[in-house]
C-alpha cells in the first residue's frame, strides 16, 4: 500500500502479486487482482503520457534547428547541398577558409567544408534576380570571391576562386593559395535529398 500511495505503480502491483503468490486464496484475491489491472493500467497511461510528451519535445527541437536552418543556411534541392547564408565576412588565406569551414559550427551541424569550384558554379542561376545581389540561388548572401577546394597550379600553389557579380557568369580565376585579398569562405555541407 505504500507503494500505491507515492505512484510508485509498478513496485506496488509487484508487491500485490507476491501477495497473491503467498496467498492465492485469500478472501480478498479478487479485490487485490482489480487493484493490479487498476496500478496496470494507470502505469501504462504515465508511460503513454512521458512518450507523447518526449515526442512534443522531440518535434519542438526539430522546429526549432529547422528555424536555425532556415535562418543561417539554405539547402539546394537539386543537390542535397546545404550552403551557409553568409560567407566569412573578411578576406581570408585558402588554408584558413579551409579550417574556418572544418571548424564551422552552424545550424548545429559541424560537417561544414570548404566547396569545390563546381558546386560553387552550381548555385548560379541568371534567372533568379535579386536587386542588388548577384544571381544566385536561395538567399545566399555573397559578394566576394569565394575560394574552393579545387586545386589550381601545383607548381604555383593555387587554388580555384569564383567571383559573382550582378550581370555575368560567374568569374573564376586561380588565386595563389596564400592570398588573403578580396577572397573568402564560403561553406557547405551535404544535406542529403
Amino acid at each position: 500500500m505504500a507503494h500505491e500511495k507515492a505512484g510508485e505503480n509498478d513496485d506496488a502491483s509487484h508487491s500485490f502479486k507476491l501477495y497473491l503468490l503467498a496467498a492465492p486464496n485469500a478472501e480478498d484475491a479478487l479485490a487485490v487482482n482489480k487493484r493490479i489491472g487498476g496500478l496496470q493500467y494507470a502505469a501504462q497511461k504515465a508511460e503513454d503520457a512521458a512518450s507523447v510528451a518526449a515526442k512534443k519535445q522531440a518535434d519542438e527541437q526539430k522546429a526549432a534547428v529547422a528555424a536555425a536552418e532556415a535562418e543561417l543556411a539554405w539547402t539546394d534541392p537539386n543537390t542535397g547541398l546545404m550552403w551557409a547564408k553568409k560567407d566569412n565576412g573578411y578576406d581570408i588565406a585558402q588554408a584558413q577558409a579551409s579550417d574556418y569551414c572544418r571548424n564551422l559550427n552552424l545550424a548545429d551541424f559541424r560537417d561544414w567544408r570548404l566547396p569545390t569550384i563546381t558546386e560553387l558554379q552550381s548555385i548560379y542561376d541568371d534567372s533568379h534576380e535579386r536587386p542588388g545581389w548577384p544571381n544566385i540561388k536561395g538567399d545566399l548572401q555573397i559578394f566576394s570571391w569565394e575560394w574552393s577546394s579545387s586545386p589550381g597550379n601545383k607548381k604555383f600553389l593555387s587554388a580555384w576562386a569564383i567571383g559573382y557579380d550582378y550581370s555575368s557568369q560567374p568569374g573564376l580565376r586561380e588565386v595563389p593559395s596564400g592570398n588573403s585579398y578580396a577572397v573568402r569562405a564560403l561553406c557547405v555541407r551535404y544535406a542529403g535529398k
